[in-house]
């Protein structure tokens, strides 16, 4: 199972809390990353597409989506929980807040041959 903190780009701490030793390494982190981001967006075309607003507006909020996309409320948070499950969104532990955690840039060189289906 991956950690929600494999894929936030910086690698010493994806080697920290992985245990995984090299680059090697780091690029199979991010191949299974991929596969279950392709298995996510098999179960809901707008995970993607809401993967790249949260990333571009630097902000993971279910009203975003809801406006954005014209969803229902349930719908937006089941795609901001699958986000989460998946390390893209990560959850300050201080205040329980959500933020986004990886950037447009290291999502593109990571996953941008993910396309929306």
């Amino acid at each position: 199972m991956i950690d929600k903190n494999q894929i936030n780009g910086d690698k010493n701490q994806i080697f920290q809390n992985s245990g995984y030793q090299n680059e090697s390494d780091n690029a199979t982190c991010h191949t299974i990353v991929k596969q279950k981001l392709y298995e996510a967006i098999e179960e809901d075309n707008l995970i993607f597409d809401a993967l790249k607003l949260f990333i571009e507006q630097n902000c993971t909020s279910p009203s975003l989506l809801q406006r954005k996309f014209e969803i229902g409320f349930s719908r937006a948070c089941q795609i901001v929980d699958k986000l989460e499950n998946l390390g893209f969104i990560e959850v300050d532990k201080d205040n329980g807040n959500k933020k986004i955690g990886i950037t447009l840039k290291q999502f593109n060189d990571n996953y941008g041959d993910v396309e929306r289906k």
